[in-house]
């Protein structure tokens, strides 16, 4: 998953800081109990297109190759490809649901030849980057959704499989294959993305809170799966960001499923691993084209906040003015005349810019900035203004409390 740090976390208040994971206090070795395939996906460096993850996508082709049932998907460009493989029923009816991880991770680039240390916390299940341990990240985002997918081919699960490739760097293949293989991804009515931190959420909306599936589906897979096993699944929108969000305008479900890693993208990040073995048994067991579709994937995506704010309107009414008509959503009718706005100090910022842009994550201002980066530069500058101002009343107090 990409990151969620809120933009909060750069203007000079006192930021709200994740817990950091008490790790054990004598940590073992990882014992054989544990997946061997698992281990050693895990301790595979995988930043995007390193060597050391140049490497494991040549393992992985090696791996699903011995099925006879790989083919890669997507541009011929080494960065925009995605290895995918389906398995059909007994009945040989090509399933329609698609499952979907990445294999990159936030890492390291060493060698190809290097690999991480691991610990395990036999009181819990979790597993836990040594802290001797080369690595920015143990790496479960997104290497347990590689294993639990792999586990599902093993054991025949019906469906294709989609491994991408730079997920953690914008979606590089996900968008690859969205632009150039949208008829590939017709045949598909569903599409599952293990790649969620937590262990209790079905992700439905994506990006502050575009709709990628339905809450029927969602609640009707929670159902499925804590009938499976020991969990308590239920649907939420409280998603940020990962592949499949690209294919919520080709595919009627897209849901995001929470695989048991957390503190992603740092060296705290854990696995729950009894979590995720038991979530790999249930997903080898359900009958996933039982589920029901009740989506619409050509409905158009919601107006994010940002859209709804005075600043943007303004923004998008004086950019039309210019003759830049190439908006689809545009209302031509005449806007209502606002009040003029009261004078005020020029380091003050524009108050409805600042609370939507305070609001929004790092990924919201990357997205903006990629879809329309004016809108993006706007806000960065309102952010700047708005540290600045506070910096200058910071200043005025210091001196009104006789500080330096």
């Amino acid at each position: 998953m990409t990151d969620t740090t809120n933009v909060a976390q750069l203007v000079p208040t006192t930021p709200k800081k994740r817990k950091p994971v008490v790790k054990p206090r004598d940590p073992q070795s990882i014992p054989q109990s544990v997946d061997p395939l698992l281990v050693s996906i895990l301790s595979c460096p995988r930043q995007h297109n390193s060597p050391s993850e140049l490497a494991f996508r040549n393992f992985m082709w090696s791996k699903l190759a011995e099925f006879k049932n790989a083919r890669t998907i997507g541009p011929f460009n080494m960065q925009e490809k995605s290895i995918g493989f389906t398995v059909k029923a007994a009945d040989d009816k090509r399933s329609t649901t698609l499952f979907s991880c990445h294999m990159d991770t936030v890492d390291d680039a060493p060698p190809a030849d290097v690999r991480k240390k691991l610990d395990y916390d036999p009181t819990f299940g979790f597993i836990f980057l040594s802290n001797d341990s080369i690595g920015r990240s143990l790496g479960a985002d997104d290497g347990v959704g590689v294993w639990i997918m792999l586990k599902m081919i093993e054991a025949g699960v019906p469906g294709t499989y989609l491994f991408h490739t730079g997920e953690e760097c914008g979606g590089v293949s996900a968008k690859a294959n969205a632009d150039k293989e949208k008829k590939y991804l017709e045949q598909f009515d569903v599409c599952v993305a293990f790649d969620r931190p937590n262990s209790n959420e079905i992700i439905t909306h994506q990006r502050g809170g575009t709709k990628c599936a339905s809450d029927k589906f969602a609640q009707a897979l929670s159902d499925k799966l804590n009938a499976l096993g020991q969990f308590q699944y239920k649907p939420s929108r409280s998603g940020v960001y990962t592949d499949n969000f690209e294919y919520r305008r080709v595919i009627a479900e897209c849901v995001n499923v929470g695989v048991g890693y957390e503190f992603q993208h740092g060296r705290d990040e854990t696995l729950d691993y009894t979590h995720a073995l038991n979530l790999m048994e249930a997903c080898c067991k359900l009958e996933w084209e039982s589920l029901p579709v009740d989506r619409d994937p050509t409905e158009a995506d919601p107006v994010t906040n940002y859209q709804q704010s005075k600043w943007y309107k303004d923004w998008k009414r004086e950019y039309m003015g210019q003759g830049h008509l190439d908006w689809d959503d545009w209302d031509s009718a005449p806007a209502k005349k606002e009040p003029e706005p009261k004078t005020h100090h020029p380091m003050d910022p524009v108050p409805t810019m600042i609370e939507d842009a305070m609001t929004a994550t790092l990924e919201d201002i990357r997205f903006t900035c990629d879809a329309e980066p004016t809108v993006g530069a706007d806000m960065i500058v309102a952010l700047v203004r708005e540290v600045a101002r506070l910096r200058a009343e910071v200043d005025q107090l210091n001196v009104l409390l006789g500080g330096a």
